[in-house]
């Protein structure tokens, strides 16, 4: 099989997982979304070579583990926004990494500016070369950290397995307006981090919503928080 073929195979393989993927999370198909989508999956594999962004070298575990699982945020996210009537939505993803979930929301949701936050210089690189690349305008990246960050507050602050519950409200609290929501992406919650959350002096967590990842066999959910004494 010369490369050519191999690679179209890859493209349509990659773009029919991406429209299951689409169908199994009542996402609306759109053909340019999934060819972005499918072009940052190539991206991510690419660098990888190079800088290290994920543990993962297959990409099908790519779209699997990393893409499908910040693709599940897409309609929660559209709901609380639609919910708080909230027609022009800053998001901050925390300690982004490769960029996720931050450049799906920015791709899936073109109404929403979208802030790349990073500590690591060679991942706000790599981000900054994925807006210009896919044209993302609404998606910005800074090299920065969290607690030293000084920067009007957004509507939503979102981290995907940055740190304990307690940490990350600790650390990203000011970047969040008075009545914004701070949302954790996680796999499992022990009863510990729960405990030492009790104690978080200004955060309370308002919900948790169960997330069906497509093709992953494992428990995800948004844990939803907002400030105490706030609805």
């Amino acid at each position: 099989m010369n490369r050519k073929h191999s690679d179209t195979e890859q493209k349509s393989s990659g773009l029919a997982a991406i429209k299951h993927a689409f169908d199994m999370l009542f996402i609306k198909q759109d053909d340019e979304k999934r060819q972005k989508l499918y072009d940052y999956a190539c991206l991510i594999v690419k660098w990888n070579k190079i800088y290290n962004l994920t543990a993962l070298k297959k990409i099908d575990d790519v779209y699997e583990q990393h893409i499908f699982d910040s693709l599940a945020t897409i309609n929660p996210i559209n709901h609380y926004l639609e919910q708080q009537h909230i027609e022009q939505a800053q998001i901050f993803d925390i300690g982004s990494g490769a960029g996720l979930p931050g450049v799906v929301i920015a791709i899936m949701c073109p109404q929403i500016s979208v802030v790349c936050v990073d500590a690591v210089g060679k991942k706000i690189a790599f981000l900054q070369h994925v807006a210009n690349t896919l044209g993302l305008t609404n998606l910005n990246a800074q090299h920065q950290r969290v607690e030293r960050w000084n920067t009007k507050p957004a509507d939503l602050v979102i981290s995907r397995a940055f740190s304990s519950l307690y940490n990350f409200t600790s650390w990203s609290g000011i970047h969040v307006k008075d009545k914004g929501q701070i949302i954790a992406m996680k796999a499992h919650l022990l009863p510990a981090e729960l405990t030492e959350f009790e104690t978080q002096p200004t955060w309370q967590i308002s919900y948790i919503e169960k997330l069906v990842v497509p093709n992953l066999d494992a428990t995800r959910c948004l844990v939803w928080i907002n400030r105490k004494g706030t609805a």
